[in-house]
């Protein structure tokens, strides 16, 4: 099935010529496609209407591009918009991310390319209504609101659950089996801050001792009698990351020191991930540490590109920046103890970054295809 036969496209360009052949390209892939000729006209129609994406180009009359572009974000920020820039406009590209386009065309564009942004738009739209939905799924059903009680008891349970629900603090809850437990667990989790993170709901009176290290932490071959083949090998209810949580997580926590740098970024959360097997806290400072020395290597501003892929063992996680590149013959060394190069986005950190990886049966390395900057990979066993 083509998804984009189902989507509603707005293009906006004062170049009459340009705008035809666009409309008509993009209306050969399948979406229904409406124009407009400056982005005040643009605006108008699309506030009131059910559009799925946006393409404008930057520099038109009555209302540019970039102004477009801000005024959609405030508006319908959840609405896709491709902004189309002139060829090596890396500084306008810069700004557009910042504003909140989700990508960017450099004129002149391949069909191929026009296609793949329009997918990958798309898609990111529909992620994220799914996740949203999903999202306020779980906590309307799993909300503490919605445990039925009345009695003294069940009143004083909902006391002590509203003292506690906005605390990042640590809740036993014990009592005797079939009594509510886990539903008073999950509704403090989803009732307070921490409703965007993962719950994990384990039955440790089901686990063996001998075996509860290896169902939190995980275990490799060899460790213990019957762990003796590659298909035993497991990874603990602690230690799988759900990366591009990871991900989404850090970009938040640097969104500010971005902003600041005139660091855009480049983040298409893929449809499906398998996670990965390491911790979320270990990943966290994997990526981290990659996300800050990329950063480091652009003092001017420029563009933090992150991808995420997997076949059928492995993921793959690249963290690009648009910095001077490394050269060839240091490729090696920056994950040597000590080694550091701040201005081609390298630090102390990697050689952590590389222990840590190397731990968990994975690869970190610069990918010697990188067209332009740097762009560091790793590679870690699927969980």
């Amino acid at each position: 099935m083509n998804e984009l036969a189902s989507i509603k496209a707005m293009v906006v360009d004062d170049d009459a010529n340009f705008l035809k052949v666009l409309s008509y390209t993009l209306s050969r892939m399948g979406p229904s496609v409406e124009t407009a000729t400056n982005g005040r006209e643009a605006l108008e129609r699309i506030l009131p209407d059910s559009f799925d994406v946006v393409l404008t180009d930057v520099k038109m009359p009555e209302m540019d591009g970039l102004s477009l572009l801000r005024e959609l974000h405030t508006a319908r920020p959840e609405l896709p918009v491709i902004l189309i820039t002139a060829h090596g406009d890396i500084e306008m590209a810069v700004q557009a991310m910042k504003a909140g386009a989700v990508d960017f065309l450099t004129k002149p564009f391949e069909r191929e390319e026009l296609r793949e942004k329009l997918d990958r738009a798309v898609r990111v739209r529909r992620l994220e209504r799914e996740n949203r939905a999903l999202r306020e799924e779980l906590v309307n059903r799993y909300t503490w609101k919605n445990i039925i009680g009345s009695s003294p008891a069940m009143r004083q349970l909902f006391e002590l659950m509203a003292r506690v629900v906005e605390r990042d603090t640590t809740v036993l809850i014990y009592g005797e089996s079939g009594t509510g437990k886990e539903l008073v667990a999950r509704g403090l989790h989803y009732s307070g801050p921490r409703t965007e993170g993962r719950f994990v709901a384990l039955n440790c009176a089901a686990v063996p001792p001998a075996l509860l290290e290896s169902e939190l932490f995980g275990h490799v071959k060899g460790a213990f009698t019957g762990a003796d083949s590659a298909r035993t090998q497991k990874n603990g209810a602690l230690t799988r990351a759900d990366v591009s949580a990871v991900i989404e997580r850090l970009l938040a926590l640097l969104d500010k020191k971005l902003r600041s740098a005139s660091i855009a970024t480049r983040w298409s959360p893929p449809e499906r991930v398998p996670a990965a097997a390491i911790s979320e806290t270990l990943l966290q400072q994997v990526l981290l540490n990659l996300m800050l020395n990329a950063m480091q290597a652009m003092p001017e501003g420029g563009v933090l590109g992150l991808d995420l892929g997997a076949n059928h063992t492995h993921l793959r996680i690249s963290v690009g920046d648009t910095g001077p590149g490394i050269p060839p013959e240091m490729r090696e060394q920056v994950f040597d103890p000590f080694f550091t190069t701040k201005a081609m986005g390298t630090g102390l950190g990697l050689s952590i970054v590389h222990k840590i990886i190397a731990n968990h049966h994975g690869r970190v390395y610069v990918d010697p295809d990188a067209e332009a900057g740097t762009r560091m990979i790793v590679e870690l066993p699927i969980a």
